[in-house]
């Protein structure tokens, strides 16, 4: 099993969760006031704000862009729900 752990600026955002939750449709295993674990198949995607200071800076890892890549058959209707 893999973690996935994506940072991002909206994180109080709701449109950040309806995203994830309902048009990717990901179940969220658990939340925490700065954490958000959802279900990915097999893995684990977990969301945090940017500024979250529980993950060491120094370390370069972190540091890297990172792209995920969603194929989707049928992208419009998808959207729709």
């Amino acid at each position: 099993m893999a973690e996935i752990i994506l940072f991002t600026t909206n994180f109080s955002d709701s449109e950040c969760f309806t995203f994830y939750r309902g048009i990717l449709g990901l179940k969220i295993l658990f939340e925490k006031e700065t954490l958000t674990c959802f279900d990915f198949g097999e893995n684990h995607l977990l969301i945090k704000p940017k500024n979250d200071k529980s993950i060491n800076e120094n370390n370069n890892s972190f540091n890297k862009n990172l792209c995920l890549k969603f194929n989707v058959t049928k992208f419009q209707e998808s959207c729709k729900g």
